[in-house]
């Protein structure tokens, strides 16, 4: 039997070795995108581009996070996608749920232990006005990559869950 012994020193292995650091290189020299971004009322009749999708999405929310132009988005975008969960104080848990209080194994979803008490917590108070009626407007989007300047928050939403 003969053994096939292959050198990885061979010209081929050299040109791919090559092609990659050129690569890398090349996307290093790519300079940062900085986008600015608004948020504003959708004018009636508005209808979202078809061409977004799921790594456009998370292009624009990266580019919104990195973004200095885009912190009045970053923080309404983080006000809308915020989960509904409230904290409660010890206080408020314990009248809440007495059994709490009596230290029985009914309680795994309640964790008294974990250190954490919201009592003095500050909540910001918004009105009841949804924000998934507004869009956000993207001042370069050829240079972002983006499909289109505007996208709904409630189409973003519906892409990125």
């Amino acid at each position: 039997m003969a053994s096939i012994n292959i050198r990885r020193a061979g010209w081929l292995d050299r040109m791919v070795e090559y092609q990659k650091n050129k690569f890398f290189d090349d996307l290093k020299k790519l300079p940062v995108v900085q986008i600015k971004a608004k948020i504003e009322q959708a004018p009636f009749g508005y209808a979202d581009s078809q061409d977004w999708d799921y790594e456009s999405v998370v292009r624009l929310i990266t580019l919104i996070r990195d973004s200095d132009g885009a912190k009045s988005v970053r923080q309404a975008l983080r006000r809308s996608m915020q989960s509904n969960r409230r904290f409660m104080s010890v206080v408020q848990s314990l009248k809440a749920f007495p059994s709490l209080a009596k230290d029985h194994d009914n309680h795994f979803y309640y964790d008294m232990d974990a250190g954490e008490y919201y009592a003095d917590a500050k909540y910001d108070t918004f009105d009841d006005k949804t924000e998934e009626d507004r869009i956000i407007v993207v001042s370069n989007p050829v240079e972002a990559r983006l499909p289109s300047a505007s996208i709904s928050v409630k189409l973003l939403k519906y892409i990125g869950e």
